[in-house]
C-alpha cells in the first residue's frame, strides 16, 4: 500500500508533468500562429504582419496531426494592382495544415473546407478603383450612401453598390447601366456576397469555398 510520503511524490510529479505540458502547449501554438503569420507575410502583400489566431486543443495533439478546427486571420492594408483593402478577417473552418513545419519556416500548403469573412475598401482607394477604369471620380462613404463627385462636369451623383462573386458592381442612382469592377483574392476561393457602407469605409463580407494557399520556404 502506498504511504502518505508516497502519494506526495506521485502528486507532485503528476502536478509538474501537467505544468509542463501546459507550457509546451501554449508555446507550440504561438510558434505556430507566428509561423503562419510569416508564412502569410511572403504571400500576400501587406502593411503588416497579420495577426493568426489556430483553434484547437490539446494544441499539441492538432499541431501533429496537421488538422485544427479554425484558423483566424487578420490583416491590415492587403494591397493589390487594382486597391488596397484597408482590412481583411477571414474564419477558415477545418483546416489541414502543417503549422508545425511552418514554424521553423519551411513551406507547405493550408486548405480548408468552408470560411467567411469582411474585408473593408476606404473612399479613397474605391476612388483609385474607379479611375484604374478611366471614371475620374472623387469617392464619398457617410450616412450608409456611397456618392461620386465627377470634377469634369461638377456633379455628384448618388451611388448603388452590389456585389458580384469576385468583385463590385456599381450603378448610377436611377440608371440601368453598371460597371462591373474586380477585387483581389487574397485568398483562392473567395467569393464576396455583399457590401454596404459603414462610417466612411465601404465593408465587404465574403464566403470561402475550399481556400488554399501554397507558401515557399
Amino acid at each position: 500500500m502506498m504511504g502518505p510520503e508516497m502519494r506526495r511524490h506521485w502528486l507532485l510529479t503528476i502536478v509538474i508533468l501537467a505544468a509542463v505540458l501546459v507550457v509546451a502547449d501554449i508555446a507550440a501554438r504561438a510558434a505556430a500562429e507566428a509561423g503562419v503569420a510569416k508564412a502569410l507575410e511572403k504571400k500576400v502583400q501587406t502593411a503588416s504582419t497579420p495577426k493568426v489566431g489556430i483553434s484547437g486543443t490539446p494544441f499539441l495533439l492538432h499541431l501533429f496531426t496537421g488538422r485544427f478546427p479554425s484558423v483566424t486571420i487578420d490583416a491590415q492594408d492587403v494591397r493589390s494592382d487594382s486597391v488596397t483593402l484597408s482590412s481583411f478577417h477571414a474564419v477558415l473552418r477545418q483546416v489541414r495544415a502543417p503549422a508545425f513545419a511552418l514554424a521553423r519556416g519551411k513551406g507547405g500548403t493550408i486548405t480548408a473546407v468552408s470560411g467567411t469573412g469582411t474585408a473593408t475598401i476606404s473612399a479613397e482607394e474605391a476612388g483609385a478603383l474607379l479611375r484604374s477604369h478611366g471614371i475620374d471620380g472623387d469617392v464619398t462613404f457617410s450616412d450608409g450612401q456611397a456618392h461620386v463627385h465627377i470634377p469634369a462636369v461638377g456633379v455628384t451623383v448618388s451611388l448603388e453598390v452590389d456585389v458580384q462573386p469576385h468583385g463590385l458592381v456599381l450603378r448610377a442612382a436611377g440608371f440601368p447601366a453598371s460597371l462591373p469592377l474586380d477585387l483581389p483574392s487574397p485568398v483562392s476561393g473567395i467569393r464576396y456576397t455583399s457590401a454596404r457602407v459603414v462610417g466612411d469605409a465601404l465593408v465587404l463580407a465574403f464566403a470561402l469555398d475550399h481556400p488554399s494557399f501554397t507558401v515557399a520556404g
